[in-house]
């Protein structure tokens, strides 16, 4: 028992000091993190957005947390939610799912180049997503949303424009 002791206790140790010491630290995507309320457009409706970027579950991952409310022409409102996680996976790559209000499940894999992140979500069996974040030097953030058309293009369906809320 006194050997279990002896293990034990250096290794809790060591694990809550990492653990600590990897909240404290810069971490690639705090450019992203906070509260961001946009407007702008999607699925060619006016949009107003909001988009929740933190550090979770002991700082492993990013999660970020989107809602669009889009004036459809008959005068309503419509709500879009969705969620995704991400890991760091070294050398500028971020992977992860993303789950929406619409009942889809996505993976994505993230390229992060200076301060903006491109992700490609889904897979071409089902369908495939391109979405871009991008801090503007005026400290606005820029969202770009993208679908891969069945000629292979890029299409734009999203843009919003962002101001970090306090």
């Amino acid at each position: 028992m006194k050997i279990f002791r002896l293990f034990l206790i250096p290794a809790a140790v060591t694990f809550f000091a990492v653990s600590a010491a990897a909240k404290e630290e810069e971490w690639p995507m705090d450019w992203l993190l906070g509260i961001w309320h946009g407007e702008g457009q999607l699925m060619r409706a006016e949009s107003r957005t909001v988009l929740e970027a933190r550090r979770v579950l002991d700082g492993h991952f990013l999660e970020l947390s989107y809602r669009a409310d889009m004036a459809i022409p008959d005068g309503e409102s419509v709500r879009f939610e969705g969620r995704a996680f991400y890991r760091n996976t070294g050398d500028g790559r971020w992977e992860g799912s993303w789950a929406d209000s619409g009942g889809e499940l996505h993976p994505l894999a993230g390229t992060l180049t200076g301060k903006s992140l491109q992700t490609i979500w889904g897979t071409p069996v089902t369908k495939l997503g391109r979405v871009t974040y991008r801090l503007m030097e005026d400290g606005r953030l820029e969202v770009v949303d993208e679908i891969m058309t069945s000629r292979g293009g890029w299409q734009e369906f999203g843009r919003n424009i962002y101001i970090r809320r306090p």
